[in-house]
């Protein structure tokens, strides 16, 4: 609607212009034909010409303005929806597999996208998997080498390509094609600083569907944007399929946690923003366990998992590292924003203690430590910090502050002891 009343609107200043220079000219050759103004016709036939002209060309340039105005208009609107698409369903979608479907709809937003596939490299073993594959015509290549085909040109290159049936530079270039040739085929990288993580490709068979270099920047905008959603999603089907979960919380375990996490304080050096450790200790595990039977234990420890689990982000590593040890990373976490996630802890596990949510009143000691890019700290130096932290917090409660426990330990006979911990 703005688009059309903008054209309107131009239309008719066009012709007020226009009549503008009429009249002006009307008015001319009404005063010379009363002998008020003398003129040459010559000149006179000139300038009506010159009217003419500049009007046309007026007209002209405006219109063309507006088309280019309104192209950049409809495409800015594209990719904020695929930005939008991008940052909810893409990042809420469970598994990989789910990703790349949200990913495919999402490019297939921008362009015909009928065949489209992912590829992932495995840098261990120098090979690409053909992780999501639509086409029309032809079924993946499993296991195929790194630097084969045109996947392997834009892998190897780290930069986009526009292939077509029209260009001789594949030939020349002595690239073996993969697959039938197609009419098209458009790749871009996976890149997130150093590491290429695979390709994203469509491709046409049909002369009816053609790419072009705005197709290109189109589909770069969604890798850009998608690579660190990825990286996330293919650690978390790392950890799956190693099967470095806790059984009993679904959390990770203490190697899953170690895997992910050390990628994760790489990921922060990459981006330079700074990651919170909290180090989670039960106060009153040996008591549950002693007077309450082992089960009782469990759904404690299962309770506590869904507290840590629900007052963190999907983004953060929660895992139980130990018998009742819990940790979590949180990126992108400063100090400020930490102190206001263990406030968010302690309200939740305060009203679960008071719903009865849970086998028994708990009380759990959290230390804190922050991870400062370029700091050089290991994953197991920052646990071991935060562990000392959270048992200055502990002996800080049972010395009388107890301001710093997140919450008490009653289990019906009157136990409040220092947890044994089954991880200690």
């Amino acid at each position: 609607m703005g688009r059309t009343n903008g054209l309107r609107l131009i239309d008719r200043a066009s012709i007020a212009l226009v009549a503008s220079f009429a009249l002006v000219l009307a008015a001319w050759i009404g005063l010379q034909r009363l002998g008020l103004w003398h003129y040459d016709p010559a000149s006179l036939r000139d300038a009506a010409l010159t009217v003419a002209a500049a009007s046309l060309l007026f007209f002209v340039f405006v219109r063309l303005s507006l088309a280019v105005v309104d192209r950049y208009i409809r495409e800015t609107a594209l990719l904020q929806a695929a930005l939008y698409r991008i940052s909810t369903e893409a990042s809420a979608t469970g598994n990989l597999r789910g990703f790349y479907a949200t990913v495919h709809s999402i490019v297939a937003g921008l362009m015909d996208a009928t065949n489209f596939y992912v590829a992932v490299y495995d840098p261990e073993r120098e090979v690409v998997n053909f992780e999501y594959f639509v086409d029309e015509c032809d079924q993946p290549v499993k296991d195929m080498p790194a630097g084969q085909g045109l996947t392997g040109k834009v892998l190897k290159s780290r930069t986009p390509y526009l292939y077509s049936v029209d260009k001789t530079v594949v030939e020349n270039k002595d690239i073996k094609l993969e697959g039938r040739p197609a009419v098209d085929w458009l790749g871009v990288p996976l890149l997130k600083g150093d590491r290429a993580y695979g390709v994203l490709a469509v491709q046409s068979y049909t002369r009816n569907v053609r790419y072009t270099e705005q197709h290109l920047k189109l589909l770069t905008f969604v890798s850009e944007h998608i690579v660190s959603t990825l990286e996330q999603k293919q650690y978390e089907e790392r950890l799956r399929s190693l099967s470095l979960t806790d059984e009993l919380t679904g959390l990770a375990n203490r190697r899953g946690f170690l895997a992910l996490a050390g990628q994760a304080l790489k990921m922060a050096d990459r981006s330079k923003q700074p990651s919170a450790l909290f180090f989670a200790d039960l106060d009153c595990m040996k008591e549950v366990n002693d007077n309450l039977g082992h089960q009782a234990g469990d759904r404690l420890l299962a309770g506590i998992a869904d507290l840590l689990r629900d007052s963190f982000r999907d983004t953060d590593i929660t895992a139980r590292i130990g018998g009742d040890e819990f940790v979590v990373l949180a990126y992108e976490t400063g100090e400020k924003q930490s102190e206001a996630q263990l406030a968010r802890v302690r309200e939740r596990l305060d009203r679960m203690n008071q719903d009865g949510a849970l086998p028994c009143p708990a009380s759990i000691s959290i230390g804190i430590e922050i991870y400062r890019p370029g700091s050089g700290v290991t994953i197991e130096q920052l646990l071991d910090q935060a562990d000392r932290s959270m048992y200055r917090q502990k002996n800080a409660r049972h010395g009388g502050d107890a301001a710093e426990s997140a919450g008490w330990c009653d289990t019906g006979t009157g136990a409040n002891g220092r947890a044994a911990g089954n991880g200690r």
